[in-house]
């Protein structure tokens, strides 16, 4: 899964219909705002996400904002679960990527 963390200060970010469809072309299906008194964080998530071309994100998605920038460095799944399979080596299989085709367009279901 692609993320990429925007940090934004002291301006005001808003998510139009069209910047929603830019993101969903470019892969990301989850977008979440946190803030604080003087900093936005956005948050850009999906499987299909590439978050190496930032530049280019960020200019055609939220153009003329200074943001910094935030890299995934670690992800850890953390759970008792997790962990008694962790110890037996076996390693739970990634999610399958999102199907973004409308209910019609997807293939049928094998039953």
């Amino acid at each position: 899964m692609g993320m990429l963390v925007l940090l934004v200060e002291d301006a005001e970010v808003t998510i139009s219909a069209t910047t929603s469809q830019h993101l969903a072309r470019i892969g990301v299906s989850h977008v979440e705002l946190l803030q604080d008194a003087h900093t936005t964080a956005i948050v850009l998530q999906g499987w299909a996400f590439d978050p190496g071309p930032v530049d280019a994100i960020v200019q055609a998605v939220m153009p003329g904002l200074v943001v910094r920038t935030l890299r995934p460095v670690m992800r850890i799944v953390v759970g008792e679960a997790v962990d008694e399979l962790l110890l037996k080596g076996r390693a739970r299989p990634p999610e399958p990527p999102l199907d973004r085709r409308a209910p019609a367009d997807r293939p049928a279901a094998a039953s």
